[in-house]
């Protein structure tokens, strides 16, 4: 996962996909903005930056592992972002 850090004054969904998508060509993105309901259907965190349109989540492309697209977006992407990787892909 992919998100602003701090209290949500971060990057908005649009902007954290077009870096990512820029950084790392052929990431897939699997989930952009949610609502509330969705957010819980998925085990979101009530204070998701999903919620607020602050996040994105993203599979790694074909032969990448999640932790190499990690690893690629923390290298890639500015201090600005919050890179959180688990299951299976990663959310900034």
């Amino acid at each position: 996962e992919l998100g602003g850090a701090g209290g949500g004054s971060g990057p908005t969904g649009a902007a954290i996909e077009s870096a990512v998508l820029a950084a790392v060509p052929g990431a897939v993105v699997t989930s952009r903005a949610r609502t509330a309901e969705k957010n819980a259907a998925v085990g979101g965190v009530a204070n998701s930056f999903h919620l607020t349109d602050q996040a994105r989540d993203f599979a790694p492309p074909e032969g990448m592992s999640i932790a190499q697209l990690a690893s690629s977006l923390r290298q890639s992407l500015p201090g600005g972002y919050q890179i959180i990787s688990a299951g299976q892909g990663c959310m900034a």
